[in-house]
């Protein structure tokens, strides 16, 4: 198994989920991913989960609370990135030309938080961790595998990240025109992808993949459990994949990540 106990900076570390319903989206994902909850001490916070893949952590979930529901904001898989100091992060991302949509703010001793929009619109989390370094298992079925951003200049948003987290983005050849790899030293951590007039009026926005055994059995029982599957499951070069959400509306990916010969 992908065990990851630490992450160094410019590593994606972390993933949550913000929903309408936090007891629903429980129910939905213990279902589909066959995940464990635990319950985080929030010290009279809001209530925030913790679901965990053979005991190792994978994820977390939170309720949006009221007044967010009011203004329309959907449910969302948040992503984040380690940085060394959230701080030095927030001014480094103004002087790149992105904003930060949520001030860099301490949660607890688990760490420090904050919100980015980079200059094409995507949001994006960064985290410098405390008590919490992040998820535990990766990679390997029923956890995270890819991190995708789906934006309208794939040149802006490269040059940006490049910068800020001191990614390479290089193009994929196996991948459809429009597609870079984010890469960090020698490993690949995600994407991204060129929108184009097909998307419509779809902000720019990143995605999750989870890594699954069988993407035809996890379809159905997304569909089963009251997600959608969109598109799907298809055969690309590195694995079977389904383009799915769940029975809130939060978009995620899941694949069957081919075995190298």
């Amino acid at each position: 198994m992908a065990q990851q106990r630490k992450h160094d900076p410019g590593r994606f570390c972390w993933v949550d989920l913000s929903t309408l319903d936090l007891d629903r989206a429980r129910r939905f994902y213990t279902r589909v991913f066959d995940w464990d909850t635990i319950e985080v001490d929030s010290e009279g916070g809001p209530e925030y989960l913790m679901f965990a893949q053979d005991e190792m952590i994978v994820a977390g979930l939170s309720e949006l609370d009221q007044e967010l529901k009011s203004q329309g904001v959907p449910s969302t898989w948040n992503h984040y990135v380690c940085v060394e100091d959230a701080d030095d992060c927030a001014a480094r991302v103004t002087e790149l030309g992105g904003r930060m949509v949520v001030p860099v703010m301490q949660v607890l001793s688990a760490g420090r938080l904050g919100f980015l929009q980079d200059p094409t619109g995507g949001a994006l989390g960064i985290w410098e961790p405390g008590d919490h370094p992040g998820f535990e298992l990766v990679t390997e079925a029923n956890s995270v595998c890819w991190h995708e951003l789906a934006t309208r200049d794939l040149e802006t948003a490269s040059r940006f990240f490049e910068d800020l987290f001191g990614w390479n983005t290089v193009d994929n050849p196996i991948a459809p025109a429009g597609y870079r790899t984010i890469r960090s030293g020698a490993d690949d951590l995600g994407g991204i992808l060129q929108m184009t007039e097909e998307w419509g009026e779809m902000p720019p926005h990143w995605t999750v993949y989870f890594a699954v055994e069988d993407t035809d059995q996890s379809a159905e029982t997304i569909q089963e459990a009251g997600g959608k599957v969109h598109f799907g499951p298809f055969d690309t070069p590195i694995g079977r994949l389904a383009v799915c959400a769940d029975d809130q509306g939060a978009h995620f990916h899941i694949i069957a990540l081919q075995t190298p010969a």
